[in-house]
């Protein structure tokens, strides 16, 4: 296997993207990061699809490895998030699109401009329904944030969404959120006011211009993107698909060993 890595321009912003290419002949994937999430979260992802399909990973232009090779000067809304990927797609023209969380708002909205080249798409763990608890986890990252009480917040996202994880991670996931300053923490203050507002109907019309076959992927134990939730949106979708992956939270697959082979093997089944 070989690992092309590369910064490319996708609307005026320098994205670093990774390309891990398996086999020639291999269709690609490319996957979709929630909230400030890095390529570094898709690692199992790849190593668990065992070479069936070559993959095609990014950073957004405010984190991890795109971060140095750009100017903050501004916001990135999601609108642009969805420009960017629109973008990266019609660049490197992979087969598939799969995305994990806040990556989903993203990805179905690029779908609803019919990107060339993508032919089925899987969304985990997203629901455009901001439920109670989703809410309440939100409202209580912002207040810390507000107080500059970074660690806290860290610390809740993994009593909270991140409840299920390794601690190896979870030790992770406090460096890195606990590390972030400067221009990016105004990224993530941004996020989460973007994210507040959000309702289910906003997105209804537009949901309703997908065409592709989509698979909507839930944990059992999921409680801030619930299965009840993610089908409701999902209905609107015509050629929409669930499938629950049994003893697992939001993050799915970087849980526990079962949640990674039943990911791997519902990916490779619904995309070949």
């Amino acid at each position: 296997m070989g690992v092309e890595k590369n910064i490319i321009n996708c609307h005026g912003w320098n994205v670093y993207v990774e390309k891990h290419n398996f086999h020639p002949a291999n269709e690609t994937i490319i996957m979709v990061n929630g909230a400030l999430s890095t390529t570094t979260a898709f690692r199992g992802t790849v190593k668990s699809l065992s070479g069936k399909f070559n993959v095609i990973l990014f950073d957004m232009p405010f984190i991890g490895e795109s971060l140095p090779h750009n100017e903050l000067t501004k916001i990135i809304t999601k609108e642009d998030e969805v420009d960017i990927l629109l973008d990266i797609i019609e660049q490197l023209q992979p087969h598939y699109i799969y995305s994990i969380s806040w990556g989903g708002l993203a990805t179905l909205l690029a779908l609803a401009q019919h990107p060339n080249h993508i032919k089925k798409a899987i969304v985990a763990s997203f629901s455009p329904r901001i439920n109670e608890k989703m809410r309440a986890y939100v409202e209580g990252a912002r207040a810390l944030m507000r107080q500059d009480r970074y660690g806290e917040a860290a610390e809740m996202l993994n009593l909270e969404v991140g409840k299920y994880l390794p601690p190896l991670i979870k030790h992770f996931n406090y460096q890195y959120l606990s590390s972030l300053h400067g221009e990016v923490l105004k990224q993530v203050r941004f996020h989460i006011e973007q994210v507040l507002p959000i309702q289910e109907t906003d997105y209804v019309e537009l949901f309703k211009k997908i065409e592709i076959e989509t698979l909507f992927l839930n944990g059992e134990k999921d409680e801030y993107t619930t299965a009840e939730d993610v089908k409701q949106i999902g209905s609107h979708i015509p050629k929409s698909q669930f499938h629950i992956v049994p003893n697992a939270g939001h993050f799915l697959d970087m849980e526990n060993r079962k949640a990674t082979a039943i990911v791997a093997d519902t990916i490779i089944s619904f995309l070949e």
